[in-house]
């Protein structure tokens, strides 16, 4: 054993191998650790239970370690930066609407994600796409910032044609990235998720007005304002109004 300088022995401390998951008289009994991709740490989950990780659980554990993955890699590509707006979105919106912390939402997301068997982001995005409504619907904050009215009105006048966030960006006076941060702080949703809403009501209206005997149809109507999956359509629709395309052009 080494000597110190003045006749003592020096002792090494050792440094916990989980820091944060021992108190020095416990140790978790089952412990799944999960490497990040690119080799940029790891996403470990202890638990006091033995063998608590069921396959189901593995499951979601490894899609949020890709999850996380893609938060903590930098990247300013439109995909990048819708996914993590969706995740945070839908997060705020189930925080709102069952009156749970953020922390508390963003696990019943992984519940959600678990039992449906689809990845996060499409539970984020079936999420935003349900209670995104409810905001949509409610008084606009008095506080709410005009560049955000500007995004809307500019969503509003073109949503039957091909939109690009920057263009709505430009015409809101902001970034693209400022852009997501307005939209996720005052509307709880994202540009493209608002502007999806937009172009539901308006192809619902326009069932509602339509005469299906003058050869209107509901591929027209839906196309006409940018639904090109008849299947997502017809089930964002019902969702929505609680019957289906051919139902609303009928009546």
């Amino acid at each position: 054993m080494p000597v110190g300088h003045h006749g003592r022995r020096r002792r090494r401390r050792r440094r916990p191998r989980w820091i944060g998951l021992r108190d020095g008289t416990r140790t978790p009994a089952s412990l799944l650790v999960l490497p990040l991709p690119g080799g940029d740490g790891a996403l470990t989950l202890a638990s006091d239970t033995r063998a608590a990780f069921d396959a189901a659980t593995r499951a979601v554990a490894a899609e949020l370690a890709r999850h996380v993955h893609r938060l903590l890699t930098p990247s300013d590509s439109e995909a990048a930066v819708r996914a993590r707006d969706l995740v945070v979105a839908a997060r705020a919106l189930l925080s709102r609407h069952h009156g749970i912390t953020p922390d508390a939402a963003f696990d019943l997301l992984l519940e959600r994600a678990s039992e449906a068997g689809a990845s996060i982001l499409a539970c984020a995005e079936q999420v935003v796409d349900e209670l995104g409504q409810e905001q949509a619907a409610g008084t606009v904050h008095p506080a709410e910032p005009a560049n955000v009215r500007r995004a809307i009105a500019y969503l509003e006048e073109h949503a039957t044609e091909d939109v690009d966030v920057a263009d709505v960006a430009a015409a809101a006076g902001l970034g693209t990235r400022g852009l997501q941060m307005a939209f996720r702080r005052w509307r709880a949703t994202t540009p493209l998720a608002h502007l999806r809403d937009i172009r539901l009501v308006g192809a619902h209206e326009e069932l509602r007005a339509a005469d299906p005997r003058d050869g209107r149809t509901v591929a027209d109507i839906a196309s006409r304002w940018r639904f090109t999956h008849p299947g997502r359509f017809s089930v964002a629709y019902r969702r929505r109004y609680g019957c289906s395309p051919s139902e609303t052009l009928r009546a």
